[in-house]
């Protein structure tokens, strides 16, 4: 059951025609520090509120059990941009749910230091990479003076929060794609009534789910198609969702993942 009490808004009070990858960690010359959360930069605009609060509460079980949680282990990859402030191309979610537990400071990997470019060229280097996702919670592209500059600034996206409970009960696999997961919130947002979604957050998934395994869904990363009709012999009937036309502006999705 989703606890409202954990978000107590603001809950932190402190295309490419191919996909992008992650830049590989091994075999690279990366450095690793801690820095401030409260100094980490974020490359999106948008986060799940249910996925930080579910995140929120394993990370203070591990840290009450005196436990390090999985992403102060592999620490948070970043690039250095203008000025020197570092910028976190991954784990939003999680540097969300550590900050709300008051936990000050990440370990993070350096991946790159582009710290000598002008802040536009900046941006572009970073959009032409696929490590930035520039897309409010309507799915309309911003400009990226638009971004936000601190973690605690990001705004909700339901539809993201939908994506990742519909990847965890194996309506797609998860794939080292960037931004998979906005990819699925894209799909379904197109598709599912947003009121409807903040309704009855579990009718929409169960029509999420039944909505992951069609040929509409094929050129998402990680879809699943045929496994999935497998895995459910008696596939979830949608609830009678009223569909979303998509919105002028919103990313292409044509089998690839947007990327700025």
């Amino acid at each position: 059951m989703f606890d409202e009490d954990l978000i107590d808004r603001p809950w932190m009070s402190q295309a490419p025609q191919t996909r992008a990858k992650w830049p590989d960690r091994e075999g690279g010359s990366f450095s690793l520090g801690n820095v401030p959360i409260a100094e980490l930069r974020p490359t999106q605009a948008t986060v799940g509120f249910r996925e930080v609060v579910a995140k929120r509460r394993r990370y203070r079980t591990a840290i009450a059990a005196g436990r390090p949680v999985l992403l102060q282990r592999q620490g948070v990859p970043i690039v250095v941009g203008p000025e020197g402030h570092a910028y976190a191309l991954d784990r939003h979610h999680g540097l969300c749910a550590l900050l709300a537990e008051t936990v000050v400071t990440v370990p993070v990997v350096t991946i790159d230091d582009l710290s000598g470019l002008s802040l536009k060229a900046f941006w572009s280097t970073l959009d032409a990479r696929g490590w930035c996702h520039p897309y409010d919670a309507d799915g309309r592209r911003l400009a990226y003076e638009q971004l936000p500059t601190s973690m605690s600034d990001l705004e909700e996206d339901p539809y993201r929060s939908l994506a990742s409970a519909l990847r965890r009960i194996g309506g797609f696999d998860k794939v080292k794609v960037p931004y998979s997961e906005f990819a699925w919130a894209d799909f379904l947002r197109r598709r599912l009534d947003r009121r409807a979604l903040e309704r009855d957050f579990d009718g929409a998934l169960q029509a999420a789910l039944g909505l992951s395994g069609g040929e509409a869904a094929r050129a998402l990363p990680g879809w699943r198609g045929g496994r999935l009709s497998r895995m459910t012999s008696d596939p979830p009937k949608a609830p009678a969702f009223e569909a979303s036309k998509p919105r002028r502006g919103a990313p292409p999705h044509q089998g690839a993942v947007p990327v700025g």
